[in-house]
């Protein structure tokens, strides 16, 4: 867990672990590490303390790597741009954080990576 102290009232484990998913699903990285830190700092068994912490850690690393990206986002416009003069289209599938580049063309064909 990180070294911020943990301050809340009235929420069990089992709470907070469901609001931590909830974040999780929303892709709100840091809001999600901090309610299974809390969840965690709750737990009653070592099972569930150690879920919310790798969970937590899981959170973390999203965090981090949606920061890098958010970095390098002029990179990355440039490289759509790129493709578009190819004739490629870019899109985002929210599913499976998975980039699928898509030719413009009517056979539908797509390429997954």
């Amino acid at each position: 867990m990180s070294q911020r102290q943990l301050t809340w009232t009235g929420s069990s484990y089992s709470e907070l672990a469901q609001l931590a998913v909830e974040k999780e699903r929303a892709h709100d990285w840091i809001e999600a590490n901090v309610r299974w830190e809390q969840a965690a700092y709750r737990a009653k068994s070592p099972e569930n303390r150690a879920w919310a912490t790798l969970r937590a850690d899981v959170c973390l690393k999203h965090s981090q790597r949606l920061a890098k990206v958010q970095q390098d986002l002029p990179k990355a416009s440039l490289s759509a741009r790129t493709a578009s003069r190819a004739g490629l289209m870019m899109t985002e599938m929210t599913d499976d954080d998975r980039v699928s580049s898509t030719s413009n063309n009517d056979k539908g064909v797509s390429i997954a990576y």
